[in-house]
């Protein structure tokens, strides 16, 4: 096949691939915004967890990490390597660390609450109140410059550290910055991020 290299052709092809729908086995997807129906595009590919859920029975939900924040979409299924209950990172005086993960239900859950604790190091704290945590809500997106009949999920707001509701199957991503302030003694600091669904037992989250 010859190459497509003239700009306007360029154009046109990429344009049909924007707008291509997405087919999955139950039909053309479609997402609602503001009373207006578009056919979905450029969902990524997630693959259902298999038997290894196994492992995490009587759990309500699953806590997992991956490396490029937008990765974590409200449709996101975490793979084994991924689940955590631990997150790791570097921070120098002055500097604030991202955290980005996902909380993946394994139930229906309601009215989810997230407590920051301090980070300690022996007598050394970072107080809780340093502490942010932002709930992602992901939204419709034009991928087009213009607004069509088509539209691509993707992480819009930040919201500050608001409660929700999680139906089973589905992840709510979060983003957390934890700042290194100026004269903060060296050290191992850590602590938990607690969340409290309605009705439903405690799980913990260790920064470190």
């Amino acid at each position: 096949a010859t190459p497509v290299t003239e700009e306007a052709a360029v154009e046109k092809i990429t344009q049909k691939w924007m707008e291509a729908p997405l087919f999955t086995d139950l039909g053309k997807a479609k997402v609602t915004f503001n009373g207006k129906e578009f056919s979905e595009v450029g969902r990524r590919f997630e693959i259902p967890p298999g038997k290894w859920l196994e492992n995490y029975l009587g759990r309500s939900a699953l806590l997992f990490r991956r490396n490029n924040p937008g990765d974590i979409l409200d449709y996101s299924k975490p793979k084994e390597k991924e689940v955590t209950d631990t997150l790791d990172a570097f921070g120098s005086p002055g500097e604030t660390q991202p955290f980005s993960f996902g909380v993946f239900a394994l139930g229906n859950l309601t009215d989810v609450r997230v407590k920051l604790n301090p980070l300690q190091s022996g007598s050394h704290v970072i107080p809780s109140e340093n502490i942010e945590l932002r709930t992602v809500t992901c939204l419709p997106q034009s991928p087009l410059e213009n607004i069509g009949t088509t539209a691509r999920i993707a992480p819009e707001l930040l919201e500050k550290n608001i409660p929700f509701d999680l139906i089973r199957g589905t992840t709510q991503p979060l983003y957390l910055l934890v700042p290194t302030p100026d004269n903060q003694p060296p050290g191992v600091y850590s602590g938990l991020v607690t969340f409290t669904p309605s009705g439903t037992p405690a799980f913990s989250l260790r920064l470190r």
